[in-house]
């Protein structure tokens, strides 16, 4: 079973084929620059070019997976059009997968508390908690926005940051939790080999694929929040 997988919902544009067993490719990209996000210029090359040097087609894919947020309000939607334009393309089911879960498998097996942290901004980062159990990801809470110091309360024992909210309250955390602990850098941002993966273990858990875009977004976008306060 082969599932194309794509990420979108933060600072990469990613694209990843996985089968049962193995990581077949993975592209990830920088998205973001000073001048904005640039996931519509960079997505599709990325599929593209990862399908040519793999040697298989659009066709060859199963399901195709993509991320379903929280994230980036712009960068889901290209995503999840995206993914979908290319499973109906192709009359196969397309995958939504929240993307707190991805973050977290990127954690592979950790006897540890995993918590991944997006910067929600405004001192906010979405978040939620994680264990293995019996070689199986599990969450354990809800997906929260909440300030950082709220979502340091949910740290219980040995715990592992990740996510780009990690780096912009780092000195939060470790004044909090002297003892916490931060992923690497290889697995401390999205990346879509990890979308497939939990896009496997929803489907042998019985998930079951819709045609309809399926979003996530935790809160509403910045722009509806201002203008419900004014």
């Amino acid at each position: 079973m082969k599932i194309l997988a794509i990420d979108t919902s933060g600072q990469t544009a990613g694209a990843a084929i996985v089968d049962e067993y193995i990581t077949i490719g993975e592209i990830n990209l920088g998205a973001a620059s000073g001048t904005g996000w640039h996931h519509s210029e960079r997505l599709m090359p990325a599929v593209e070019r990862l399908f040519s040097l793999m040697g298989l087609t659009l066709a060859d894919m199963d399901y195709v997976a993509y991320t379903a947020g929280p994230g980036s309000f712009t960068g889901l939607r290209i995503g999840a059009a995206t993914a979908l334009g290319l499973a109906r393309g192709i009359n196969r089911p397309a995958i939504a997968v929240p993307t707190l879960d991805a973050l977290a498998y990127n954690i592979g097996c950790a006897d540890a508390l995993i918590m991944p942290m997006m910067d929600a901004r405004r001192r906010q980062v979405y978040t939620a908690a994680y264990r293995w159990e019996n070689a199986s990801l599990i969450r354990i809470t809800d997906y929260y926005a909440l300030p950082i110091k709220e979502a340091l309360l949910m740290a219980n024992g040995r715990t592992i940051f990740l996510g780009d909210g990690t780096d912009a309250y780092r000195e939060d955390i470790v004044t909090t939790l002297p003892n916490a602990q931060f992923a690497p850098v290889n697995a401390n941002r999205q990346r879509a080999a990890s979308v497939g993966c939990v896009a496997m273990q929803m489907l042998h858990n019985g998930y079951t694929p819709s045609d309809a875009v399926a979003l996530m977004y935790v809160r509403q976008p910045q722009a509806v929040q201002d203008l419900e306060r004014k």
